[in-house]
């Protein structure tokens, strides 16, 4: 689903880093507020290479499994540790300065095998949440349901049209 996503993107103008976060290091937010005086996260990992990448970014696609209704535990993982755009952009005062551009467009790409719209509707208040949080304007949101096998999705060629296009229109209307 995203590299189908990302060839659209790419094919309207976009350049596209992807970033496998299940073969990267990132622990889960610990819930210290380490980073409500600083704005930075007192957890050294490859979370790191991860704010660097969104502070120069244009635009952020997000893609997850669904888990039992949620999103995958290394993608739960990114967002938690987004905690410190909240503080940031709405918990100190004293970190205006580090405040994150906003109107940057976000799109967020999921993909379950269970047909429960409630699914997709949780996995959308998530998504809601991370880009209030860093600022970032939700701007597609594309969940699909039935694929639970793996390649499933590749057997439909007119939903991987739709997916193209979406990624296709995301840069066109966005960057």
């Amino acid at each position: 689903m995203l590299d189908t996503f990302r060839r659209g993107a790419e094919a309207a103008g976009a350049q596209v880093d992807v970033m496998r976060v299940a073969d990267l290091d990132i622990e889960p937010c610990t819930n210290c507020d380490g980073c409500r005086d600083t704005g930075e996260c007192v957890i050294s990992d490859d979370m790191e290479g991860i704010y660097k990448k969104l502070a120069v970014a244009d635009g952020l696609i997000l893609a997850s499994p669904i888990y039992f209704g949620s999103v995958s535990a290394y993608t739960k993982a990114v967002i938690e540790r987004f905690q410190i755009y909240w503080f940031i952009n709405f918990g100190n005062e004293n970190l205006k300065h580090l405040k994150t551009p906003t109107r940057r467009p976000a799109a967020f790409l999921a993909v379950g095998g269970m047909k429960n719209k409630k699914y997709c509707d949780s996995v959308r208040i998530t998504a809601e949440a991370l880009f209030l949080n860093t600022r970032l304007n939700f701007r597609s949101f594309l969940c699909l349901q039935g694929y639970d096998e793996k390649g499933a999705l590749e057997k439909n060629p007119e939903v991987l049209k739709e997916i193209y296009q979406e990624g296709w229109d995301f840069v066109s209307k966005n960057l």
